[in-house]
């Protein structure tokens, strides 16, 4: 169905253009198009290209401030620092020289006769810091234009997917980010739509993708499994004791309690299986218990903390047992 928009008028270069509106009601979204009447064919595209280049220089001045949402949302830029994240050192130096070899631009893909295009699928347990590498990179490169797109903005679907690789790509070198993409697959989202968006060829051009995924054994293996669509799958591990020593040090530090090495040491044993999200969270409650108590944060309340975490984890886990595999995504019953 459509619904007349209205008429204005823009003058450019001593010549006036008439915009005539119409609202559309399609298959996926409400859509706004215009005609555009001018003094002649020619004039009328060097005015639409004169606006496109606008828009592309407009969202190039907001880049490293904003990061971009499905249907012209922003939200700010996060600042992050990669020292925060924790990750093997082999780890951290494959992504960032797949990150700064792509924002240099084409030249070395060129070389190797491959499209300029990149896909990343960050893989890992929830907490063990898929979202804090992104932010570092978000806050490394700011001016380069970061599209999020997740499940969790309404009513989202493959046609805003579509159109943010499309804008994307105006801006390239340019990243989109699908967050969770283990669970994205719906009725709005088939995956062969899914998968035709990340096969698009002038679309995608100058855009790397960056994916999180719990566990990418529930992916389908037609999107794992082609170099084209991810062609660097990097599994995120749980911290290491020494990357997890050298955290509740720092904390502990931080906070002034006096841990001793037996104390450490038991702390390591009882955390073995903590993301770093699960081990800030041992802080964090350990600090609103002291203050609910109105005393210095301690040892003792450390322990509290694990307790309680280790309870969380528990009921986590029996709702994981609770979930269904659909094939591409372990969805909820």
């Amino acid at each position: 169905t459509s619904s007349w928009a209205g008429m204005y008028s823009v003058d450019h270069e001593g010549d006036t253009y008439y915009f005539l509106g119409d609202f559309h009601q399609g298959d996926y979204k409400l859509r706004e198009t215009y005609a555009i009447v001018g003094p002649s064919k020619e004039k009328v595209m060097a005015l639409v290209a004169f606006l496109k280049a606008e828009e592309v220089g407009a969202k190039r001045a907001l880049a490293p401030k904003y990061i971009f949402t499905p249907r012209g949302g922003k939200t700010i830029r996060p600042s992050y620092d990669w020292n925060k994240v924790i990750l093997p050192e082999e780890t951290r130096k494959l992504l960032q020289q797949n990150f700064s070899t792509f924002f240099k631009g084409p030249e070395a893909f060129n070389k190797a006769g491959v499209a300029y295009r990149r896909g990343i699928l960050l893989a890992g347990a929830p907490g063990c810091g898929k979202t804090s590498i992104i932010k570092a990179v978000m806050s490394q490169y700011k001016e380069i234009p970061f599209y999020v797109f997740e499940k969790s903005f309404d009513d989202v679907y493959v046609e805003d997917l579509r159109a943010l690789y499309k804008e994307a790509s105006k801006l390239q070198p340019a990243v989109v980010v699908i967050e969770d993409i283990d669970r994205l697959v719906d009725s709005n989202f088939p995956l062969a739509d899914l998968l035709n968006v990340l096969d698009g060829l002038g679309s995608s051009s100058g855009v790397m993708t960056i994916a999180t995924a719990n566990n990418e054994k529930d992916i389908d293996p037609a999107l794992v499994e082609r170099p084209s669509r991810f062609d660097l799958v990097v599994r995120i591990p749980l911290p290491d004791k020494d990357h997890r020593k050298i955290y509740i040090e720092e904390r502990a530090a931080s906070l002034d309690i006096k841990l001793s090495e037996e104390q450490v040491e038991k702390m390591l044993k009882a955390t073995e299986a903590y993301t770093m999200a699960c081990m800030q969270e041992v802080f964090v409650g350990a600090v609103l218990t002291a203050f609910s108590e109105e005393a210095q944060v301690a040892y003792a309340h450390l322990l509290v903390s694990i307790k309680n975490m280790d309870n969380s984890l528990k009921v986590a886990r029996k709702q994981d047992t609770k979930k269904k595999s659909t094939g591409f995504a372990a969805l909820e019953n």
